[in-house]
């Protein structure tokens, strides 16, 4: 024996309880995909635009003299080229200077510059050092000072 229930819908009438629950789920889905999407490309940054351009410390003199000043090499080993726009250093990572605009083209594929920073420097003192270039991803380094010693020839 079957048993079925029949409900009857006053005046012929159909629920509207299943459309709304629908376009809710609808709308419910499309949200957490731009969440989603936002958050990913959050952490991800704009990658796209930034992975053929790798700038990197290629190494730092100290020169003494009646000149001082410390020159730092910097590398592209990206393939396309890359502005440097400022250049900032100091004792202290939260005391930095300006050592000048720049408007120094590192070209694509291991190219190098030079930048030169005329200024008297402290010996065995850490020094730090901020670059910016137009991808806008700072590079961030310190380098230890060396240490002189003078020497005198006793007759």
């Amino acid at each position: 024996m079957k048993c079925t229930v029949e409900v009857a819908i006053p005046n012929g009438r159909q629920s509207i309880f299943p459309i709304l629950t629908t376009i809710f789920l609808i709308v419910i889905a499309i949200a957490s995909v731009t969440v989603t999407y936002a958050w990913i490309t959050t952490y991800r940054g704009d990658i796209a635009g930034t992975t053929d351009i790798m700038v990197y410390n290629a190494g730092i003199t100290f020169t003494k003299g009646p000149t001082e000043s410390i020159v730092i090499t910097l590398g592209n080993s990206g393939s396309s080229e890359v502005t440097i726009t400022a250049v900032y250093y100091g004792t202290s990572e939260s005391e930095l200077v300006s050592a000048g605009i720049y408007k120094k083209v590192i070209k694509s594929e291991d190219c190098f510059t030079n930048i030169t920073i005329n200024t008297k420097w402290i010996e065995s003192t850490t020094y730090y050092f901020k670059i910016l270039t137009t991808i806008g991803n700072p590079l961030v380094f310190n380098v230890k000072t060396p240490q002189y010693q003078t020497f005198v020839d006793y007759v």
